[in-house]
């Protein structure tokens, strides 16, 4: 499938065409050949700045195989696919590939199957990936926010009612951490001196 998406870029040369760059990414994420990936999503946003598919495949390459992972990239990366996405505009919603795609490989992973042969990701598959990026790095409120409109759009969403019980309990435990470190300075200074 590689050498395919290759021979199409070598014969588009003098016009480019994006999408065969995103599609040999892909192909190239599956092989684990994250940085030679994101060279060709680099070069397919260049050739369409507006290409929801890139955006999010850039996404997963930069927040679950860089190291260290840049999720500020990728948030901004997914913020832009959403914008691009939810334009005023009367657009069909494809949950039901979405579930498909999501499901096929029998776990919640969101990150699992990213269907090559479709050119737009729909805002359902974005918000759900920002939810998970969101949660990692502790934005819970954000998450709660993306949930809740992933819901609304399918609210028999397993992974988003997954993904909105573990921030519950993580926001729960954080804010409990915290109300015990502001009634008793004596515990604040020991988990201080622990952290650091």
């Amino acid at each position: 499938m590689w050498v395919d998406y290759t021979t199409a870029i070598a014969k588009t040369a003098d016009a480019p065409i994006s999408s065969y760059f995103t599609l040999r990414a892909i192909s190239l994420t599956r092989k684990e050949r994250f940085a030679e990936a994101l060279v060709d999503l680099d070069r397919a946003l260049e050739l369409n700045p507006k290409s929801s598919k890139a955006l999010f495949n850039r996404a997963i390459v930069l927040s679950d195989h860089s190291k260290p992972p840049d999720f500020s990239q990728a948030l901004s990366d997914l913020d832009s696919a959403i914008a691009i996405v939810e334009v005023p505009v009367v657009r069909e919603i494809t949950i039901s590939s979405t579930r498909k795609m999501m499901n096929s490989s029998g776990n919640s992973n969101i990150n699992g199957n990213i269907n090559s042969n479709e050119e737009r990701i729909d805002v359902f598959t974005l918000k759900l990936l920002r939810g998970d990026i969101l949660r990692r790095v502790g934005k819970f409120s954000d998450v709660i926010s993306d949930m809740r409109s992933c819901l609304a759009l399918d609210p028999e969403s397993s992974i988003a009612w997954q993904t909105l019980g573990m921030v519950s309990k993580q926001s729960e435990r954080a804010l409990r951490k915290m109300s015990i470190l502001e009634m008793n300075p004596a515990k604040w200074l020991q988990t201080a001196k622990i952290h650091y």
